[in-house]
């Protein structure tokens, strides 16, 4: 019980220290608005290249109306207050693939909802998808 109580403060308090410091560190840039109306950005500041053609970088979904009914739908009443989606991903500049690395849901007022940090497999880039967005934007050639 020790153990997951203490895992459980560590969580916490890397996810409230990455926002005591996304205030003054946070680059958010918008990428894209989806059919649905979520908005997309990318923390530019967090974007690290790594071995192998890789980028790393913070990704945030603010959710529309429709989203947030959707997952109540889906998922149940706890996520009526479903806000924004915060997530540390890498791109496969590459392979064209991304996967997640870690991922919180955020409830309007600021309380977390569900938050995995399970790392995600690699998997191909949809054309045309949100998340072919971010790859265009992070995974650019310089001309």
């Amino acid at each position: 019980m020790r153990k997951r109580n203490g895992v459980i403060l560590a969580v916490i308090g890397g996810i409230l220290f990455f926002f005591s410091i996304e205030g003054w560190a946070a680059d958010w840039k918008f990428i894209v608005k989806d059919v649905q109306g979520n908005v997309l950005e990318i923390d530019a500041a967090s974007i690290s290249r790594q071995p192998d053609n890789i980028v790393r970088l913070w990704v945030k979904i603010t959710n529309s109306k429709e989203r947030i009914t959707d997952w109540i739908k889906k998922s149940g009443e706890e996520y009526k207050d479903f806000s924004t989606q915060m997530s540390l991903e890498e791109y496969h500049c590459t392979e064209k693939k991304r996967r997640v690395l870690s991922m919180t849901f955020y409830s309007s007022d600021g309380g977390i909802i569900l938050s995995s940090n399970s790392i995600r497999e690699w998997r191909f880039i949809i054309p045309d998808s949100i998340g072919d967005a971010v790859f265009e934007e992070v995974c650019k050639q310089p001309k």
